[in-house]
């Protein structure tokens, strides 16, 4: 909806000749999410990544997950 209101914004500032496409508006768009990596804390064998929003949370992210090389489930934490 806002970027509709934002591409006829521009039409009208700019006139319909102006304005060629609309990427400019899907540009602005700002990825929070980080893609972060859980490695298995028995084993130390890296077996899953997810994402997880940096700045809501800036602590490392820990929890049991099941470990394929120890065939249970085991603390998993973020690494680096």
């Amino acid at each position: 909806m806002l970027a509709a209101g934002v591409a006829q914004l521009a039409e009208h500032v700019l006139g319909k000749d102006g304005v060629t496409s609309s990427i400019l508006v899907s540009s602005l768009r700002i990825n929070m999410r980080e893609t972060i990596t859980l490695e298995c804390t028995v084993c130390k064998k890296r077996n899953y990544t997810t994402t997880k929003n940096k700045k809501l949370h800036q602590d490392r992210l820990e929890m049991s997950k099941f470990c394929n090389a120890c065939h249970k489930h085991t603390p998993h934490k973020e690494i680096k």
